[in-house]
């Protein structure tokens, strides 16, 4: 440890007889910067105009004992390094302050300067040691903000680049057909017929609006990528989210050729999640396995309880597939932002992205494993609170 300079990191002496403030001072003022005050209040009144690292009280004073006093420099000052004076008669008052967390140490009557010094020394390294832990702590949570926030302008140089990409092809679109739009008005004045070319405005109207739904759809999933609000966490039973998701899904799968089933342990702990949020990851989860089975197959949603030693139960949801799989040279790329395997105008490459800041936000994790031709698993896992029941509380 490096050397202390003690006269920084000031003591304050509290007792009621003055000769008492006296000698410790003309013991310590060398060595120590020293405050003194004859009564707790005074000691109070001291500590909120003036920094001081280490507070010494004896412990018999009228009005307010010391333990009294200190007990009171604890709850408005926590950092505050603590002893007390006292004679044998009081150690029940001892345990009880040291048992409480309110001493850090103590003094029997009569004390020695030297023995008195050594334990002021290490009252102060002690003030030290934690004020420089805490100052460590704090500069690493400011330099993880610094990353976070140099990681987040990383990202929107990804989503500028992704939006350019993706909003620029239906606009060359819905462009052509307008530059379009004063030949075919032309055309119609010629001719004279006043019929419209019905082939050409069905196509322009029925291309130009899937396009801008297209550019609708990509600036609303943006929107939710870099806006994202706060989870608004209830405690539920995972079953009743998963199971209108199925419902909701099984007559696309049906018409895909596809047969999609749940199923869930019992007695499965409630899950703090926000409903909404994770119903999206569960429609994403079910919409992509679908695109990993053009010609039909087999979706399994499972919900299990998972407790591994020395942790609270953990809820596993997996969403099982028996798809074409994903090749191994891209699995490191399925949360990037814009990151698609699917056709043009099928998909944003957002999906993924958004399911992954959706766990983080509920603390929990994704995990995609999976061999090319031997279908997906995707894992899902929350933080269970241990306690079962039938919904919301």
């Amino acid at each position: 440890m490096e050397k202390i300079d003690y006269r920084k990191y000031p003591i304050l002496f509290v007792d009621d007889e003055e000769e008492n403030l006296d000698i410790f001072s003309i013991h310590f003022r060398d060595t120590f910067t020293i405050h003194t005050a004859n009564s707790g209040p005074q000691g109070l009144e001291l500590l909120d105009r003036e920094f001081v690292a280490l507070v010494i009280s004896d412990q018999r004073m009228a009005g307010m004992t010391g333990m009294e006093f200190l007990q009171e420099v604890k709850k408005r000052h926590p950092e505050i390094v603590t002893m007390l004076v006292t004679a044998y008669s009081d150690l029940d008052v001892l345990v009880d302050g040291v048992n409480a967390g309110t001493l850090y140490s103590y003094i029997l009557k009569p004390w020695e300067a030297k023995d008195l010094k050594i334990a002021l020394s290490r009252g102060i390294e002690h003030y030290y040691l934690v004020s420089e832990r805490d100052r460590l702590h704090q500069e690493q949570i400011e330099t993880l903000k610094k990353m976070a926030r140099a990681n987040r302008l990383s990202a929107v140089g990804t989503l500028a680049a992704g939006i350019a990409h993706e909003i620029r092809n239906p606009l060359v679109s819905i462009q052509t057909f307008l530059e379009m739009v004063p030949q075919k008005l032309s055309e119609l004045l010629l001719s004279g017929s006043g019929r419209p070319d019905k082939e050409f405005w069905e196509k322009f109207y029925s291309l130009s609006f899937k396009e801008i739904q297209r550019i609708r759809t990509l600036i609303s999933e943006l929107v939710n990528f870099s806006r994202p609000t706060p989870p608004d966490l209830t405690r539920e039973n995972i079953s009743w989210v998963i199971e209108p998701m199925v419902d909701l899904t099984r007559k696309e799968a049906e018409k895909k050729g596809i047969d999609i089933s749940y199923h869930a342990d019992p007695d499965l702990p409630l899950v703090r999640m926000d409903v909404s949020k994770v119903k999206q990851v569960l429609l994403n989860l079910i919409l992509n396995a679908f695109q990993a089975m053009p010609d039909g197959g087999k979706i399994k949603i499972l919900a299990r309880s998972v407790h591994y030693r020395g942790q609270p139960r953990s809820v596993q949801v997996v969403v099982q597939d028996n798809g074409k799989g994903i090749p191994e040279e891209i699995k490191e790329q399925l949360f990037d932002p814009f990151f698609t395997t699917k056709d043009p105008g099928e998909g944003v490459g957002l999906g993924l992205t958004i399911c992954h800041q959706i766990m983080e936000e509920h603390g929990g994790e994704i995990e995609i494993k999976s061999q090319q031709g031997r279908g997906a698993e995707v894992v899902l896992t929350f933080s269970g609170d241990d306690k079962k029941g039938k919904g919301k509380s």
